[in-house]
């Protein structure tokens, strides 16, 4: 699916070019160990498709933000 092989592009380039000069690790995986976020979505996408991806947006958004606290 051109969409799903899209984002992952977009996911590639994120976790290639931009985390690794931002300094900080993914808050989540820093308290819960685990995948990235972005690695959890990466996975997402290329096992069930963007929008299973989507659905767990939510609740790994509100988890991610917990662990920062």
């Amino acid at each position: 699916n051109l969409i799903d092989r899209t984002a992952l592009l977009f996911i590639e380039g994120y976790q290639k070019y931009i985390s690794p000069r931002k300094g900080f690790v993914c808050a989540h995986r820093a308290a819960f160990g685990g995948p990235s976020c972005s690695q959890y979505f990466y996975e997402t996408i290329a096992n069930s498709g963007i929008f299973a991806a989507i659905r767990t947006l939510v609740s790994r958004s509100k988890s991610c933000g917990q662990a920062r606290l």
